[in-house]
């Protein structure tokens, strides 16, 4: 379910990816948020950020981070 991706994806840290990456997924945790807080959202709509979350969230790209 929608709530259980979010709920489990919203642990993640903006500081830990990269910007570009991050921004598409924070777009989609926005949508995503949207459709939750929707008492009945449409069955596309859950569809639409449900696979728009999953597909931000193979997208994110983790900072590497050298020291020396």
């Amino acid at each position: 379910c929608i709530r259980d991706r979010y709920n489990l994806l919203s642990g993640l840290v903006e500081d830990d990816f990269t910007s570009d990456s991050w921004a598409a997924f924070a777009g989609a945790m926005a949508q995503a948020a949207e459709v939750i807080a929707d008492g009945e959202p449409l069955e596309a709509d859950v569809t639409k950020a449900y696979d728009g979350l999953l597909n931000a969230a193979e997208g994110l790209v983790r900072c590497l981070l050298y020291t020396s």
